[in-house]
């Protein structure tokens, strides 16, 4: 099988023009566009600055990233949204509302909002995040824990889990550990059953 001269690889003829449409939309500068709309500007220089091709292209699964702070879960989370997108793009399929990066509090933040606003609900603001194609949720389980905090991560995952949506989650904590602090496994077995997991060390 002949290797591709853009990656070095051996790929099937489709998978070389696969390389060159990548190549095409890295002259466009549409990934540093993407970039800029999508992710603050500390990571958007991070990712940006240190892409390569093809390697962080090639078949990114939905992950579940664990561990300290400072250890790169944010970034390797925001690199498979890139993923997704650039893939998208590849397909003649992207649409910049199907992709999303959040904070877990700015989504607290933002259905708190609600109560202040008679023309939105709390399941309005939550659809936002359930329903978009492509997420991915930083620092889950960084908040408070509340009843009501509780039932909005359990909706919220819930949707997501049922409708096949891609989810990438980082947390400071492991499932097990996150099972504890929320005092049930109803949503870290979700969490479980959509994502990879993967120990990020400091």
């Amino acid at each position: 099988m002949p290797k591709c001269k853009k990656c070095g690889r051996e790929y099937e003829r489709q998978d070389c023009e696969k390389c060159i449409r990548i190549a095409r939309i890295i002259e466009t500068k549409w990934i540093e566009q993407f970039c800029r709309k999508t992710f603050t500007p500390r990571i958007n220089q991070i990712i940006f600055n240190e892409i390569t091709i093809p390697e962080p292209i090639k078949n990114y699964q939905p992950m579940f990233y664990f561990g300290p702070v400072g250890s790169g879960k944010t970034i390797q989370a925001c690199k498979g949204l890139l993923n997704w997108a650039i893939e998208s793009k590849i397909q003649n399929t992207y649409r910049d509302a199907d992709f999303m990066f959040v904070k877990m509090t700015d989504i607290i933040y933002d259905i708190r909002s609600a109560f202040a606003d008679n023309e939105l609900s709390e399941i309005n603001i939550l659809s936002k995040y359930a329903n978009v194609k492509y997420l991915v949720i930083d620092d889950f389980g960084a908040a408070k824990d509340s009843e009501w905090l509780l039932q909005m991560l359990d909706t919220l995952v819930d949707k997501r889990y049922e409708n096949l949506m891609e989810t990438t989650i980082t947390s400071n904590y492991s499932l097990p550990t996150l099972t504890k602090k929320l005092g049930s496994s109803r949503i870290t077995n979700r969490i479980e059953s959509m994502c990879l997991q993967e120990k990020r060390e400091a």
